[in-house]
């Protein structure tokens, strides 16, 4: 939980085999995430299909207001055992103890918030939906200790087939139910059964049991971090989730099902690729905090990996939002295609501000994470406030704004608290966001000119012109072409182990 800000290097400190471990792990850690795309697309295909959109809506509904009890559940306990830079086997167990009582507590306040959360809406279905998810917060908490352990051990093998066979056997069950004709209900079972299956897993997988709770050893310095970060990620779900509270009151079940169906596509490639790979870098990090030259060079590389990958992807998914939601979701969802347009903008601001993130982490800068939230979430929030009193799009354009802002304030802050050189990190994502963006304007320009009838010739006439004006633009900027060579140099390092 120490702040590292020197310059000092420690040759004990770099496990000379750190780097390959890490690229394994990267490399683990995004096979399995592709595997987990494909079973979560398959699931959101169709589901869509046989669910109406007020059954999507109604479950938003109710995660947006207990969706927070996970953080309150987690309190920031499972990263200060990962950041930790010594962790006994007493602490271990005391740790597994506070998140498995934190679980069970918001499990049941949570239970016990149903009906008022039903009258919130007006709409009484929402007391059984969220009494039985009320469970899942037990799961979590249980299941805590045991992926921080597997984590901090660089054990990403079992971490992904945990949460590949929670993942596969809840959209299974969904699917089975959605046919069966459950309606909403196909959706509820679906998260209860991935958090169940993924505690098991986890647990039969960690290879470490927690014992007793240990008084007289010290966890303090833990529960500092862990409320620090709690802070954080509360600010940061209050203006993630408000926007479907508001919808939801507003406009109804149906508007905010359109809605949340734009962000849950807007969330595959964040959740799914991007906030995983934190698994990776948050250990790996944490092992070089007192090498601050290594720290440098390591977060930077993480980060020209990440956006060099992802922004492609963002930029290019909003650029063909009408197509990619014809063949995703059907063409009866297309009012989701320009919402999801919109909502990209801000996946590719948070895209920006990941690897500021890890750098908060794994340095132990918790408190100052915390502080440059507490201006850019509540701005986040006043924004979106203002944009429901005028439409769904304006929520989602509110939405965008406030993560643009968001990025400059976190890397400020960075700055001026670390010894991060964010000068590099600035440049580069700069530089790939401009390569990126010059390629989706290139691909909206074209799809809309051509007007074809046939989303499946919109999506690779439109992704071919975004490849080659991308690459055009990489080819004619030298740093943007070290910074690609770079990637794809360790790209294949990675498949050869």
């Amino acid at each position: 939980m120490r702040r590292n800000t020197g310059a000092s290097s420690h040759e004990d400190v770099v496990s000379p085999n750190l780097g390959k471990r890490a690229a394994r792990g990267a490399a683990i850690t995004m096979g399995g995430q592709f595997v987990r795309i494909l079973v979560q697309s398959i699931g959101v295909v169709v589901m869509a299909r046989i669910l109406l959109p007020e059954d999507f809506g109604l479950l938003a509904m109710v995660i947006a207001i207990i969706g927070v009890g996970d953080i309150l559940r987690d309190f920031g306990l499972s990263a200060a055992a990962v950041q930790a830079a010594d962790l006994s086997v007493k602490q271990r167990s005391n740790l597994f103890w506070l998140n498995t009582l934190l679980g069970g507590v918001i499990g049941g306040i949570a239970y016990l918030a149903s009906w008022s959360i039903a009258s919130l809406y007006g709409d009484p279905r929402l007391v059984a939906i969220t009494q039985v998810l009320a469970v899942t917060f037990l799961f979590n908490g249980i299941a805590a200790q045991f992926r921080a352990n597997l984590q901090r051990s660089l054990a990403f093998t079992s971490l992904v087939v945990a949460e590949l066979a929670g993942l596969t056997t809840g959209v299974a069950a969904g699917i089975i139910g959605g046919l069966a004709g459950w309606g909403y209900w196909a959706l509820v079972f679906q998260f209860v059964i991935n958090s169940a299956v993924v505690m098991t897993v986890l647990g039969m997988t960690s290879k470490w049991l927690p014992r007793g709770y240990y008084r007289g050893e010290e966890t303090r310095k833990f529960i500092r971090f862990g409320l620090d970060l709690f802070g954080y990620q509360l600010l940061n779900y209050s203006s993630k989730n408000i926007d479907s509270i508001l919808i939801g009151q507003q406009f109804g079940a149906t508007a905010l099902g359109y809605y949340n169906r734009a962000f849950q596509l807007l969330t595959l490639p964040l959740s799914q690729i991007a906030s995983p790979l934190l698994r990776v870098a948050l250990p790996v990090l944490s092992k070089v905090q007192a090498d601050i030259r290594t720290f440098n060079i390591y977060l930077a590389k993480a980060q020209s990996a990440l956006l060099a990958a992802m922004l492609f992807l963002l930029i290019a998914l909003g650029a063909l939002a009408e197509p990619a939601v014809e063949i995703v979701l059907g063409d009866e969802w297309l009012p989701t295609a320009e919402l999801f347009r919109i909502l990209s903008i801000a996946g590719v601001f948070q895209m920006l501000s990941y690897p500021i993130l890890w750098g908060y982490l794994a340095l132990g800068l918790t408190r100052t994470n915390l502080k440059q939230a507490l201006i850019s979430r509540p701005l986040t929030i006043a924004l979106i406030i203002g944009g429901a009193l005028i439409s769904v799009e304006g929520v989602a354009w509110a939405y965008a704004l406030g993560n643009a802002i968001a990025w400059p304030i976190a890397l400020a802050f960075l700055a001026r608290t670390s010894s991060v050189d964010v000068r590099p990190l600035f440049r580069s994502s700069v530089q790939i966001l401009f390569a990126n963006a010059m390629g989706g304007i290139a691909a909206f320009s074209i799809t809309h000119w051509a007007q074809l009838d046939n989303p499946w010739g919109q999506i690779a006439i439109g992704v071919s012109v975004m490849a080659g004006v991308t690459a055009a633009v990489i080819l004619l900027v030298p740093p943007l072409r070290r910074a690609y060579a770079e990637v794809f140099r360790s790209g294949l390092k990675s498949i050869r182990r």
